[in-house]
């Protein structure tokens, strides 16, 4: 698998959680302070609530186990970070057989 396969990886999972979190967090499409990059739970996109959901929506989109562990107390806060991390999982799992 190339760097090119990785990065759409990426782009696509990034993709699909814009969209969920959208979904969650009622963000309006003009929103311009909505980004990959922004942190979430700061700007209110995302509460406990939310977060559970994504979980929940992100085990089933991706096939991986996250838990709400893996988005307090570490810098998974931001869009980016969160589609890295699922990527990460998803290595290991391969990677464990």
């Amino acid at each position: 698998m190339g760097t090119s396969s990785l990065s759409k990886n990426n782009l696509e999972r990034t993709n699909v959680l814009v969209e969920l979190i959208r979904e969650i967090g009622a963000v309006d499409e003009d929103d311009l302070d909505f980004s990959v990059t922004v942190d979430l739970f700061d700007y209110g996109y995302l509460d406990s609530f939310g977060i559970v959901e994504l979980i929940t929506l992100a085990q089933e989109k991706f096939g991986t186990d996250l838990s709400d562990t893996d988005f307090y107390g570490g810098d998974v806060r931001t869009i980016e970070k969160i589609s890295s991390h699922i990527g990460e999982l998803l290595s290991q799992e391969n990677a464990d057989g």
